[in-house]
């Protein structure tokens, strides 16, 4: 939604992803947002990462931008990365909750494209040990981060 749109708009988007997380949740413990559902909280049992896990990555890697650590170019790359193991679910997600743990085909990708950004070992494993686990949700934080960078020009 951009600052033109008309505010109906807005309403019915809300409107639309109050409804996706409804039917997705109906324990009512989570949220819709970026044509993503999620938790709001780490379940353990289930393996499913909650919306604060995804927002504090979101916020590292708008810091990691910021500090010139890793390029804008890095968040599209990431969600190059997602779209090769779970575009083929084309917004199914129930099939694309079911998969997200059997899902890996973006792995190799993600471990080249930071050997290839990242000098330092200590600095790739740290962005391993963050990202690996999270890329099945890996559009929430790499929109959150695009729009904080949108908006500190």
């Amino acid at each position: 939604m951009g600052a033109r749109e008309p505010l109906s708009l807005a309403v019915d988007a809300a409107e639309e992803y109050l409804t996706l997380a409804k039917s997705h949740f109906p324990e009512k413990d989570g949220i819709a947002l970026f044509r993503e559902c999620v938790h709001w909280k780490w379940d353990v049992k289930r393996a499913r990462w909650g919306f604060s896990e995804l927002l504090e990555l979101g916020e590292w890697l708008e810091r990691c931008i910021a500090e010139g650590t890793l390029s804008k170019s890095f968040l599209y790359s990431l969600i190059q990365m997602w779209h090769v193991s779970f575009s083929k679910f084309k917004g199914d997600l129930s099939e694309l909750e079911h998969r997200r743990a059997s899902e890996h085909a973006h792995i190799p990708h993600l471990y080249y494209k930071i050997a290839r950004t990242v000098k330092s070992r200590e600095e790739r494993e740290e962005m391993l040990k963050r990202l690996k686990p999270l890329m099945p949700w890996i559009r929430i934080p790499v929109a959150y981060a695009s729009l904080g960078l949108r908006e500190e020009r």
